[in-house]
């Protein structure tokens, strides 16, 4: 590296440095006899200064012998470096954890069976209360679809001409029936959500606990696959601009409008004009297109 010429920065910078030290000979250790890889990284443990190479670490295999120099690592100065976790101690680690688990597990086998069915009662009772909030019973559906006037219109037309139109009656509910896209011929099958129960289903897709208060187009995307209604995309953007929460909390991102500038009425004519253009018109035989509006402030 020394005497060949290398156009690289980097190389330049290293020859450099190294011109520092008088390096009689390098020596290649291969990584399974190298066992020095991590001893900086090891926090010193005897007392006195230890040797490095005290030790057979794969060296004297290629020396044949000590090696010329011996370093020490004196216990006064403080490790840079923090101690390396290392796969012995990982495997301790995941034995007292394992073995904490067990003894947490028996302690829980301990406790009397009755605190146990009160605690599996209500921790029930809390996953109902937190999965009616999102779900709708058929039942429920059926019984206002029912009451819906332009619903039962519907219907007795889809009874009359199955295979026509785009309603279709399944399980005795009500069903649009959309296509995926616009270049898909497979349509899916939407529940037909009555207006009495567009705010319900709203609210338990926006501001319920797990609705999250996401925004128009999110909570969009989120009913689209099994829901609809007339003007759908409407009622959500006004169930979201009216609810309390979002209009609170939620922060604009756009800048806000600047104040106006009123223009100070000039003193006399020509002294402050407004110049503005319109176009593009059609085109004059003396190849003409725009129109240039020059105003005066003054006269007007």
């Amino acid at each position: 590296m020394m005497n060949k010429s290398v156009k690289n920065r980097r190389v330049d910078r290293i020859s450099m440095l190294l011109q520092e030290y008088n390096i009689e000979k390098i020596i290649h250790i291969k990584g399974q006899q190298n066992c020095l890889e991590n001893y900086l990284s090891r926090n010193p443990i005897h007392s006195e200064p230890e040797e490095i190479f005290e030790e057979d670490y794969g060296i004297s295999t290629l020396l044949k012998g000590e090696p010329p120099v011996l370093g020490s690592v004196s216990v006064d100065t403080h490790p840079v470096i923090g101690a390396v976790v290392t796969r012995s101690m990982k495997k301790q680690y995941f034995q007292r954890t394992t073995e904490l688990d067990k003894s947490s597990s028996s302690i829980e086998k301990e406790i009397d069976s009755s605190s146990l069915e009160q605690l599996k009662e209500s921790s029930s009772q809390s996953q109902v209360n937190l999965d009616t909030c999102n779900q709708f019973d058929i039942k429920q559906i059926k019984s206002e679809q029912a009451k819906d006037f332009i619903i039962q219109k519907k219907v007795k037309e889809a009874q009359q001409n199955p295979t026509r139109g785009s309603f279709v009656l399944h399980d005795g509910l009500l069903h649009k029936l959309m296509p995926m896209n616009s270049r898909s011929i497979t349509k899916l099958k939407l529940i037909y959500i009555p207006s009495s129960m567009v705010n319900s289903l709203l609210k338990a897709y926006h501001s319920d606990q797990l609705g999250r208060h996401f925004g128009i187009r999110r909570t969009y995307y989120k009913l689209k696959n099994k829901y609809w209604w007339p003007t759908m995309k409407q009622s959500i953007a006004q169930f979201i601009k009216s609810c309390l929460p979002c209009q609170q909390y939620n922060v604009s991102r756009l800048k806000k409008p600047g104040l106006l500038c009123p223009i100070e009425t000039p003193a006399g004519p020509f002294q402050l004009l407004g110049i503005d253009y319109c176009g593009l018109f059609k085109r004059t035989p003396r190849e003409n297109q725009y129109v240039l509006c020059i105003t005066d402030y003054f006269t007007r």
